[in-house]
């Protein structure tokens, strides 16, 4: 007697059952390194921030530092930061520009900063030798569906957190 090729109900079902949880444990695994590259996205940014303030507070250049985020006002969307000496980006000392490559992932959901610097919503200037900045203010970044939230107080230190 020839025995029927094929699968029985029971291996079907122990087959869906693994590949089941083979797809939970790669969902989980993916959201949470989603996490952690947004976690470090934002991470990058404050130390970005950071570093422009110590350099207003220490005197560098002897001018104000700044940051400016030349992000796409469609897409939100930029490649890099700019931490630049003098009380603006329209006035300041192109050759002392220090350019930070940013991932062309990050999406710049918010910039608030309260008042502008000359109109301009993209930069965060910190007064020279105090660090300090005109008004707080805030980034929202999202990377990967995931968001955080930069809060820069007019002391001129930024604090991440979740959102």
């Amino acid at each position: 007697m020839k025995k029927a090729a094929g699968f029985t109900l029971l291996e079907i079902i122990i087959v869906i059952g693994l590949l089941s949880v083979v797809f939970f444990i790669g969902f989980s695994m993916v959201t949470s390194v989603q996490k952690t590259l947004t976690r470090q996205s934002a991470k990058t940014f404050e130390q970005i921030l950071r570093a422009a303030s110590e350099r207003a507070r220490q005197g560098d250049a002897g001018t104000a530092w700044g940051v400016y985020i030349p992000y796409n006002e469609v897409s939100r969307r930029t490649n890099q930061a700019v931490v630049f000496s003098g009380s603006s980006y329209v006035t300041r000392d192109p050759s002392l520009d220090i350019v930070y490559p940013v991932s062309s992932y990050l999406i710049f959901t918010s910039f608030k900063n309260n008042p502008a610097s000359d109109g301009n919503d993209h930069e965060v200037v910190f007064d020279y030798l105090t660090g300090q900045m005109a008004a707080a203010g805030s980034l929202t970044l999202t990377f990967f569906e995931e968001s955080l939230l930069i809060s820069f107080s007019i002391t001129g230190l930024p604090v991440s957190d979740p959102l």
